[in-house]
This record gives structure tokens, sequence and C-alpha cells, in this order.
């Protein structure tokens, strides 16, 4: 930004990005970029909505040519676009106290249930929304070529640990990621 004649105050919305993080389902990470490109010390409340749904809020105070990055960790959204505005301050240039982002896609997250048969445990699962589970038989199971976000054993286990998130639920002795039975 380059002023022409007198300086201003101005506080600006400069930049927001939106991506997938990772969890059951995955997180939304939301980054916005304020820049303070007036001669003064600025404070403004920096408000995170999702169509028109309050996400939540900021206090920010920034120096003259201070840039700082707000952070926000959201829940999977169903909206399709996100605005960032500033509030609570005044400027002499409105036009950039706002910003928006497109909402990325969240995929599926992956589960691998490898279990005898457990209708609670299988329940729980695919209850869980934005979870895609595939259960198998512990005999039958093999460590599947496409991306995993967690498999979950039960009463079983691998014979080697995994290097990919793991649940162990009453795994037998000697299969779980540390020792099991009356000799621990």
């Amino acid at each position: 930004l380059q002023v022409v004649g007198e300086p201003t105050s101005d506080l600006a919305v400069g930049h927001i990005s939106a991506t997938t993080g990772t969890g059951l389902p995955p997180k939304l990470q939301v980054a916005v970029r304020v820049t303070n490109h007036g001669t003064e010390p600025a404070s403004a409340v920096l408000t995170l909505s999702a169509e028109d749904d309050a996400l939540g809020r900021k206090q920010l105070r920034l120096d003259p040519a201070e840039t700082a990055t707000a952070r926000f960790t959201l829940d999977p959204q169903t909206a399709r676009w996100l605005e960032a505005r500033l509030q609570d301050h005044t400027d002499d240039l409105v036009d950039n106290d706002a910003s928006y982002a497109l909402v990325p896609a969240l995929r599926e997250a992956r589960v691998e249930l490898v279990t005898p048969g457990n209708r609670f445990l299988e329940g729980v699962l695919a209850a869980m929304p934005g979870v895609k589970v595939r259960t198998r038989a512990p005999g039958s199971w093999r460590l599947p070529r496409g991306a995993i976000d967690l498999v979950v054993f039960d009463r079983c286990g691998p014979l080697q640990p995994l290097q990919l998130p793991s649940v162990y639920v009453a795994p037998p002795a000697g299969l779980g990621p540390w020792p099991v039975g009356p000799a621990v």
C-alpha cells in the first residue's frame, strides 16, 4: 500500500485463508491477516462469521505498520463462505475492513475398525458425522494402500506397531503398543 497525499488512519483486513486441519472430523483452520497502514496505533474487534452466523471474535491492537495474524480453529462448517470484518473502530478507508474466503470441502475421515464384532463400537463410529468406517475381521485385515486417518483394533492388534494413528481396545497380550497382562 502506498499512501498518496496526507497520512490516514487505516486498519485493513489484508488476507483470510481457510484450510482443513487434522482431527476426526477434520477441523477448519482460519488465518486472518490485519495490518495497520496508519500513522497511529489502532484497535478493533475482528469478527469471523459464516453466512451471517458468528463464529469468533478477537480484540486487536496494532502499532503503525504492524501486521498481525489472528487464527481460529473451527468445527466443520456447512457454510460456503467466511467473512472476516473489523468492527468497533473508525478509519479513512472502510472498503478494506472486510475480506472473504471460500470454505474448503472437508473430506470424510477414514477409519478402519478391526474387530471380531462389537455392535457398540461399530454404532458409535457409525454415528460420528464426517467419519467413514470400514469394518474388517482381524484375520482378513491388511494395511490399506490409501490414506487412513485412524485404525481401531478391538480385542486384536497388528504384529508390528503401525506408523499411523491407532487405538487399541482390550488388546491381547503382545499385540498392543505396550505390554498388557498380569506380568506388567
